[in-house]
């Protein structure tokens, strides 16, 4: 075994005997879980910014609505007072 593998061990078996070495194997096994967990982390931002997206386009509508029914409400006022004027006249 080379020295720094040797090193390694000794340096393991003396500061943390209770946790197994770090394998080729066991490294790319937390890679692939890494990268599954950051996929999954992906599509859940991914899935927030679609519900955000639609939450604003229908506040845009709500608003829109709004406005349009305030312009109603707003005419529908003016024609009242219009009618008033006119029957007060007769």
């Amino acid at each position: 075994m080379a020295l720094i593998h040797l090193s390694a061990a000794s340096y393991h078996g003396h500061l943390c005997p209770e946790l197994p070495l770090v394998t080729p194997k066991t490294f790319l096994d937390f890679l692939d879980t890494f990268v599954l967990l950051q996929q999954q982390m992906i599509l859940q931002m991914k899935s927030k910014a679609q519900r955000v997206h639609n939450a604003l386009g229908n506040m845009t509508m709500l608003i829109e609505r709004h406005s349009a029914h305030t312009n109603l409400i707003f005419n529908l006022e003016q024609q009242l007072k219009h009618s008033r004027r006119v029957r007060g006249r007769l």
